[in-house]
């Protein structure tokens, strides 16, 4: 049993939101609201249900709810339906959060206070299709009463004070399961900046860096919670400081080869784990901005360049392109 993981357990906040919300729609009644002879078109009625107003209407409550995933994800990582976030992040989370509870209410009201409004504009729009609509459509305050925002912050803490008893296994505190909760959530937002930033694009921007700069700060912030990773945000504060973002640019081909391969990297859980057993602090801490931003050779016409070849190639080889 990895007693340091029970410890850390006090440094880390779980945190748990719900974004509840009107469909605005209603189940159509084959029938009764269409037949195949005549059927409504595809704004009315889609997928089995009844629209009952427009869905743009409905469009900043999922902005909303996305936005909260956003700010948790941001400082934490996803662990027993919600994120686990060190406990330094929590005040700031909670504001963010609290925020985002306001403005979904208010969003909310808003609606509910125009919903007859937009009743009858969509009815103005499909006139045809007005007994449908109308059909057990919900009342303004019922609608309102579906719509809602909350979260909770939750101390981690044992079943059993005993480290050894089975029954704490459930709670994510057993040896390498939060580091393992941690890099699977490091290799999903990699990926995503992967295929967001890197995939045919004709250049790389140096956007593509800060992102990967909030990837490593959101590391570095649960070191407390997991040590071992101390040294995969290093690296990843080594490589993007040497290459900079601060400025709006294109990244020279070489800098993004070598922020592709950091990433290429980090979404392999394996790979970041033998990064981090290769390297310590002291280590990285000695790489230095030239071994990162060294220009590499020409490359023989036939041959793969080393952005084809990274996504193959073995951990070492893989730190060997991104470091030197």
């Amino acid at each position: 049993m990895n007693t340091n993981a029970v410890t850390n357990l006090d440094d880390l906040i779980l945190v748990q939101f719900e974004a509840c919300a009107s469909s605005l729609c209603g189940r159509a009644s084959r029938g009764v609201d269409y037949d195949t002879k005549n059927m409504p078109p595809s704004d009315v009625l889609s997928g089995g249900v009844r629209h009952f107003c427009s869905p743009a209407h409905n469009q900043v409550f999922n902005t909303l709810r996305k936005r909260a995933d956003a700010e948790c994800g941001r400082v934490g990582f996803q662990l027993l339906k919600g994120f686990g976030v060190p406990r330094s992040a929590v005040a700031d989370l909670d504001m963010a959060l609290r925020k985002i509870a306001s403005e979904y209410t208010d969003a909310a009201d808003s609606l509910c206070r125009n919903l007859d409004d937009y009743y009858r504009e969509w009815e103005e729009k499909h006139p045809e299709w007005v007994a449908v609509l109308r059909r057990d459509r919900p009342e303004p305050s019922e609608v309102r009463a579906r719509y809602r925002f909350s979260h909770v912050c939750y101390r981690l803490k044992p079943a059993s004070d005993n480290p050894d008893d089975p029954i704490n296994e459930g709670m994510a505190i057993t040896q390498g399961s939060l580091l393992g909760a941690i890099l699977g959530d490091v290799a999903k937002t990699a990926q995503q900046l992967l295929d967001e930033r890197f995939e045919a694009k004709a250049y790389v921007t140096s956007s593509a860096v800060m992102a990967v700069m909030a990837l490593g700060a959101k590391l570095k912030g649960l070191i407390i919670v997991e040590p071992a990773i101390e040294s995969v945000a290093h690296l990843i504060g080594v490589v993007t400081e040497s290459i900079g973002g601060q400025s709006s640019r294109r990244l020279g081909d070489r800098e993004a080869l070598t922020l592709r391969g950091l990433l290429t990297m980090l979404t392999n859980p394996e790979r970041i784990i033998a990064q981090g057993a290769a390297f310590n602090t002291d280590e990285l801490a000695a790489i230095t901005v030239d071994e990162v931003q060294t220009t590499p050779q020409a490359q023989p016409a036939g041959e793969e360049s080393p952005a084809e070849r990274l996504a193959d190639e073995s951990p070492t080889s893989v730190q060997a392109a991104i470091l030197f």
